[in-house]
């Protein structure tokens, strides 16, 4: 069981309060999905790796850094599987630069 932020807004307009309440633990069924989900965005962002790369500045700010990361992580693993090593490592050289805020050609 976690915390969650919810905030109750005046109706009057004064401002608002945020309360913290519980929320209850995911559904394995719920974890199930999302696994599956991060799969399938991990295949095709891998085959898709240019629209990746232009896109990982704005999923970063989304998505935050751990998530992105893990993304990122995963999106190599792919390419190592599906292209080899050596393209992996362009790839990931690549992704680091646009990571770090170096723009570089595609």
């Amino acid at each position: 069981m976690t915390d969650d932020w919810t905030a109750i807004v005046c109706s009057r307009g004064h401002g608002c309060r945020t309360i913290r309440v519980p929320r209850a633990a995911p559904s394995p069924e719920m974890l199930e999905w999302e696994a599956r989900r991060h799969r399938n965005e991990v295949e095709w962002w891998g085959a898709n790796l240019d629209e990746f790369a232009a896109r990982l500045p704005r999923l970063r700010h989304i998505c935050g850094d751990a998530r992105a990361a893990r993304l990122v992580r995963d999106v190599i693993a792919a390419v190592r599987r599906e292209r080899g090593p050596d393209e992996a490592v362009i790839a990931r050289d690549r992704l680091m630069d646009i990571w770090r805020g170096r723009r570089g050609r595609p």
